[in-house]
């Protein structure tokens, strides 16, 4: 079900949690598009009633529609309301670190190598 804080965090680039991508520590988007009618629309104008979102009317950049951007209230909406991310192992944690690595981006680096590197 889509509520309003999924739509700012998605809007933000956040997952479910809140949290950003491993790695990244500044949002590198702020915007959702809407069309009148669809199934957000009325998400996106009770946040620009609740203040988390401005609205913005419809240009060529946004494909004609409706441009929704968030606030920093709306922001600050995401940081407490969002549900705390589950427990990781320290294990998965290692591994998850690994992903986010550019050893892992670049290929040729395997998870047991670069944890040898690591330690």
């Amino acid at each position: 079900m889509t509520t309003i804080l999924h739509i700012l965090q998605h809007a933000l680039g956040r997952d479910e949690f809140g949290q950003r991508k491993p790695g990244v520590t500044e949002d590198y988007r702020n915007h959702f598009c809407a069309s009148e009618g669809c199934a957000d629309w009325h998400l996106c104008e009770e946040a620009v009633r609740a203040g988390f979102m401005t609205k913005h009317p419809p240009r060529a950049i946004s494909g004609g529609e409706w441009l929704f951007v968030v606030t920093p209230n709306g922001k600050a909406h995401v940081d407490h309301a969002s549900p705390k991310p589950p427990k990781v192992s320290r294990s998965k944690a290692r591994y998850r670190e690994y992903l986010g690595s550019a050893a892992a981006d670049l290929g040729g680096v395997s998870f047991g190598d670069w944890l040898k590197g690591t330690r």
